[in-house]
C-alpha cells in the first residue's frame, strides 16, 4: 500500500448483513468493547462494523479473520496486535461505515448533516477565529450546519490521526494548529461531511465499495466479492472500475 490510502464505504444494509458473522469472528474480549444493551439495531450495527473491519484487514493480510486480534494504543486508537498489517481509522454515521487503511498513520471521520445542537454553542469552545467567522457569515441555518459539520469532521479526523480523544480538541482550536498535517474533505454522500487526515499527503486515495448486501457465510475473502472503486490523487477523484485486488 506504501503511501496510498484505501477508503471502504459500506451501506447500512451491508453493515447489518455482516452482524450474523460476529458469533464466529468475535471473542468475549472483543464484545466487551460495546457499552450498552446487547440487543437491538445499535448493537447489531456495532457487531456489523466489527466484522467489516476484520474482513477488510483479513483481506489485506491474506489471513483468517477469526485469527486477528485488535488492541488499543495508549490514547485509545485501535490497531492490530503486534503492530502487523496496515494502520486504520473508522467512522460511522446514519448506519454507514467508513474506514481508511494505509501503511502510515491515518484518521477519518464521517458525519451526516442534520438537526443537532446550535453550532455556535459548540463552536465557541473549540473552533478557531477563522472558523467562527465562516459560521457567522453563513447565509442560512442550513449552510451554517453544513459548515459546522465540515469543520467538525476535520477535527475528528485529526484527533483520530494523532490517536487522542476529545480532550485534544482544545489544542485544535488554536489558529494554525492543523497546518502540520495533510487534511482532505471527502465528497462521498449527499448531505454528508467526511474528512481524511494524514501527516503527509498520500500519492493516491482509492475508494472501494463492497457490493452485495453482506458477507458470504462461507467467507473466503473479499477478493471474490465484486468491488467497484475510484482511484484519486488527493483533491481530484477519477472514476475507475475495479474488481478484485
Amino acid at each position: 500500500m506504501m503511501d496510498e490510502v484505501e477508503l471502504w464505504l459500506l451501506r447500512p444494509v451491508q453493515v447489518l448483513g455482516l452482524a450474523p458473522l460476529a458469533g464466529a469472528w468475535l471473542g468475549a474480549e472483543d464484545l466487551e468493547g460495546f457499552r450498552g444493551p446487547r440487543q437491538g439495531p445499535a448493537y447489531e450495527g456495532w457487531l456489523g462494523r466489527q466484522v467489516a473491519l476484520r474482513a477488510v484487514l483479513a483481506d489485506y493480510l491474506r489471513a483468517d479473520p477469526r485469527t486477528l486480534h485488535l488492541r488499543r494504543e495508549k490514547g485509545g486508537k485501535p490497531c492490530l496486535a503486534g503492530d502487523q498489517g496496515p494502520r486504520f481509522s473508522t467512522s460511522s454515521s446514519g448506519g454507514w461505515w467508513l474506514a481508511a487503511f494505509s501503511d502510515r498513520e491515518v484518521g477519518v471521520d464521517l458525519e451526516f448533516v442534520g438537526p443537532g445542537p446550535e453550532p455556535q454553542t459548540v463552536a465557541q469552545c473549540y473552533f478557531s477565529e477563522s472558523e467562527l467567522a465562516c459560521l457567522q457569515a453563513a447565509r442560512s441555518p442550513r449552510e451554517r450546519q453544513s459548515l459546522f459539520h465540515r469543520f467538525w469532521t476535520r477535527k475528528e479526523a485529526l484527533l483520530k490521526l494523532r490517536g487522542v480523544g476529545l480532550s485534544g480538541l482544545a489544542a485544535l482550536s488554536q489558529e494554525g494548529s492543523a497546518r502540520a498535517y495533510w487534511l482532505e474533505d471527502l465528497d462521498l454522500l449527499p448531505d454528508c461531511s467526511a474528512s481524511l487526515a494524514m501527516r503527509q499527503a498520500p500519492s493516491w486515495v482509492r475508494l472501494r465499495r463492497w457490493e452485495g448486501s453482506g458477507a458470504d457465510p462461507r467467507y473466503s475473502g473479499l477478493r471474490e466479492t465484486g468491488i467497484s472503486g475510484r482511484l484519486a490523487r488527493p483533491g481530484a477523484i477519477m472514476e475507475q472500475q475495479h474488481v478484485g485486488r
